[in-house]
């Protein structure tokens, strides 16, 4: 959203050098998007210099209690950094079609802030930026959630190649095992409810159904189900199968659905 109106943009690297940019590929629902700089741009001893950041695992247990660097411009001012501890790791974002985990930390960020957060071996642990903060807000209390680099990785591979997450348009929710025994509840996505004029909401699929398989793929977490959309276009047809409560318990459905 922050490029949406730029005239120019550009990217500035740690060696100060500045390059004109694009937007390869961008995702609405988080905010997230791919900015690309030409190679042909760079000097020979920068494409040498200029190595990948190494990625950790954000999810890990362990990260709780740890110290962590928050870099870039944690403090909306150029090249600042900022100390602190991770609190937890277990909180999630939801969004339509889509769930991240969260990494609290006991920073103190700009609302206007952006950047990435590290750990003491300078491995990536994950991103935060302006709409992030905003969206998190009631979910951080008092520290600030910073998106957990992998939850994200899959998207950001595909977001990389140019492509643009399909919309299903649905809040949807893992069914822990022992609820769906108790609860005699099939195995798939539990759909909490509908976005407003999507394709969900078009097709008939309502809320309280379970989804099982989208074409030939069954999906038993709604993460798996946010990656499987990922391959597929807007403007594709799907052919759903869901488990839908009656009088007499859970019945199947078939359900086209056309991708937005």
């Amino acid at each position: 959203k922050a490029f949406e109106n730029a005239d120019d943009l550009r990217a500035v690297f740690n060696n100060s050098s500045e390059y004109e940019a694009s937007i390869l590929s961008r995702d609405e629902k988080s905010s997230l998007c791919i900015v690309s700089v030409s190679k042909s741009l760079l000097s020979k001893n920068e494409l040498d210099e200029f190595k990948p950041a190494k990625l950790g695992n954000s999810s890990a247990s362990s990260n709780v209690g740890a110290a962590c660097i928050a870099i870039g411009f944690p403090s909306a001012v150029n090249d600042s950094i900022i100390y602190g501890t991770i609190t937890a790791n277990s909180n999630v974002l939801e969004l339509s079609d889509a769930s991240y985990s969260l990494i609290n930390t006991s920073m103190k960020l700009s609302p206007k802030g952006s950047g990435i957060l590290i750990n003491t071996d300078g491995e990536v642990l994950g991103i935060f930026y302006p709409a992030l903060l905003e969206m998190t807000e009631p979910i951080a209390g008092d520290d600030v959630c910073i998106l957990g680099i992998s939850s994200i990785k899959n998207l950001a591979e595909a977001l990389s190649n140019g492509s643009k997450r399909a919309s299903l348009g649905i809040y949807g929710a893992d069914i822990p095992a022992q609820i769906r025994n108790s609860e005699k509840l099939p195995e798939g996505v539990y759909v909490l409810k509908l976005e407003m004029d999507s394709p969900a909401m078009y097709s008939g699929i309502q809320s309280g159904d379970v989804i099982k398989q989208v074409d030939d793929t069954s999906v038993s977490s709604y993460a798996a189900l946010s990656n499987l959309l990922l391959k597929y276009e807007k403007g594709d047809t799907a052919d759903i199968l869901l488990m839908r409560q009656g009088a007499g318990g859970y019945f199947e459905i078939k359900i086209k659905v056309t991708l937005k």
